[in-house]
């Protein structure tokens, strides 16, 4: 296959999407696969990670896309559905974006069965192709050899990180322990680490902070802690909480969005009316959570072999070719959105060119 994503390639820290469509790559290279980020002749499939065109990290927009396969109409787009307005607690474009993407897509890939549910409420066809595929983590980097041992007894230490300093990332939550952390008593059972890019209006006194790190220093750095802490709010697939669970780390996290798919069998839930008590279980329970955390199985490996196998089942389906129903009637949908879209365009700069010169 000759296959495109719509990523620029960047190394470091540098959000999931990055993440992702690298280890993407990959394994579809070690698999034979053509792995590009333009839009090359002769694709046989594109993948839309970021529906946004104002992204930095965008290597060529929705739109390019559009224009592209109304030329090459055999070409296969698959979208994979990773965020929402809603995770960053204001509406900027991002349900609209990721909508109008949808609506040029062959296949839809859902990072939680959440974010499905999340958009097909929001006027998503609900009987397109789709698949929902987890996130995973590299287990080369990512994983529990070496993670710090802990015995009943000894202080816990907690840890988090985020890329992103968005408020709903659950800074409230980080305040919270930070402000815990004034007691004594609390400071003989825990201890935190917030690793990342803070946000602006959180200032820490007690919580110890580290610039943002990637990588196996990350994962390095995961592993000398014990118990995972995410207040994330709406998060349609997070890769924090993906990583620390490959670190061997149970994670403690609010109930919202995805993270109960994800966590809810290798951590506790909470609510922000229980927090603490939430906190106090997770601690006595944490040899449990701790053993229990270590039979965590979906990595990286195992994501992009399902991406892979579906690219395959794909190229290989009739339909790819044929583009017949309902590929056919939403591909010629978007075909005459496309030029009406055109000639649109064409109309305004002949009026243009006419009454102003």
């Amino acid at each position: 296959m000759r296959v495109s994503i719509n990523i620029k390639k960047n190394l470091g820290p540098y959000g999931g999407g990055n993440q992702f469509a690298n280890g993407l790559e990959g394994a579809l290279v070690a698999a034979g696969h053509e792995v590009l980020r333009t839009l090359a002749p002769e694709l046989d499939l594109i993948l839309i990670v970021n529906a946004q065109s104002n992204l930095l990290s965008t290597a060529y927009t929705v739109e390019q896309i559009e224009r592209y396969v109304f030329h090459h109409p055999s070409t296969v787009v698959v979208h994979r559905v990773n965020t929402c307005d809603e995770q960053r607690g204001r509406l900027i474009g991002i349900n609209n974006a990721v909508l109008a993407a949808n609506r040029i897509a062959d296949h839809t890939v859902f990072v939680s069965d959440w974010v499905r549910g999340h958009f097909i409420e929001r006027g998503m066809r609900d009987d397109g192709p789709h698949t929902v595929i987890l996130n995973g983590a590299d287990r080369e980097i990512f994983h529990a050899d070496g993670r710090a041992e802990w015995t009943p007894g000894e202080p816990i230490k907690l840890v988090t990180h985020h890329w992103s300093d968005n408020y709903l990332k659950g800074f409230d939550i980080y305040e919270r322990i930070d402000n815990l952390l004034d007691r004594p008593e609390f400071r003989e059972r825990f201890s935190m680490t917030f690793i990342g890019n803070v946000n602006i209006a959180t200032r820490f006194r007690n919580v110890e902070v580290v610039e943002p790190i990637a990588g196996p220093t990350l994962a390095a750095a995961l592993r000398e802690h014990h118990l995972y802490v995410t207040g994330t709010r709406l998060e349609p697939g997070g890769n924090h909480y993906v990583e620390a669970m490959a670190c061997g780390l149970p994670v403690l996290h609010l109930e919202s969005g995805s993270t109960p798919e994800y966590c809810a069998e290798y951590g506790v839930g909470f609510r922000l009316d229980n927090f603490e008590e939430k906190l106090d279980e997770a601690a006595a329970r944490l040899t449990e959570l701790r053993e229990k955390v270590l039979t965590y199985d979906d990595d990286a490996t195992k994501m992009t072999a399902q991406y892979t196998a579906l690219f395959d089942d794909i190229m290989a389906a009739p339909s790819r070719r044929e583009k017949s129903a309902p590929g056919a009637i939403r591909r010629v949908t978007f075909d005459l959105a496309y030029l009406g879209r055109h000639f649109g365009r064409l109309g305004a700069r002949v009026w243009r060119k006419v009454h102003m010169g």
